[in-house]
């Protein structure tokens, strides 16, 4: 039985990457918003839906940027108080890794201080069942290259819903109820393989 709508809140969520790298489509699953039509990212996007988590409505709302036009975020005339910040990239993280490393740098220093960082791993899936190989060799390297980001890990797929449902709701409890997301690159790993049925070559 579900429980009584007891109280409200707003979640802020800032997703930053590069062109094509799947931020857009991942907003609009974040929101359960149709995808079909997509069209670039220009300047700031902004979405915002209600979400009902367990006895709570949230209120929520991600901005998108892409990361080579992060300092726009400065000439912002409200101060929006990212709750989180997701820094996007598909499995090219190897040639991404430098500029969102640069970024996390940047904002946790300055307008992000109290921001929690997530790094999310979009289109994985995708990689996986057309070059499982690389894909192993993926996972090898996106292992030794993010543990100097020190944040948690995610990856997902919203092309198939691959992890929508589950990071949403990670969100959304951590938000609600302050628990910390718990998802190590190595616990990623172990959770995507045991979920797409990928074996070690």
């Amino acid at each position: 039985m579900p429980r009584e709508v007891t109280r409200e809140t707003t979640l802020n969520v800032l997703l930053i990457g590069d062109s094509c790298v799947g931020k857009t489509k991942l907003a609009n699953s974040l929101h359960k918003k149709d995808s079909e039509f997509l069209h670039p990212t220009l300047g700031i996007d902004f979405i915002q839906s209600q979400q009902v988590y367990q006895d709570t409505v949230v209120n929520l709302k991600t901005w998108e940027i892409n990361i080579e036009k992060v300092t726009m975020l400065f000439d912002l005339k409200e101060n929006l108080n990212f709750d989180f910040v997701f820094f996007c990239s598909d499995c090219q993280l190897r040639k991404r890794f430098n500029r969102i490393k640069a970024s996390h740098n940047l904002l946790s220093l300055t307008i992000c201080k109290e921001s929690r960082f997530i790094l999310m791993i979009c289109k994985t899936d995708v990689l996986a069942a057309l070059a499982p190989n690389e894909f192993h060799h993926f996972l090898i390297s996106i292992q030794k290259r993010s543990g100097n980001l020190n944040m948690p890990c995610i990856m997902s797929s919203a092309e198939t819903d691959f992890f929508i449902d589950e990071t949403r709701n990670m969100l959304l409890d951590s938000f609600v109820y302050k628990n910390p997301i718990k998802m190590s690159i190595l616990k990623m790993v172990q959770e995507f393989k045991a979920k797409s049925g990928l074996t070690d070559p």
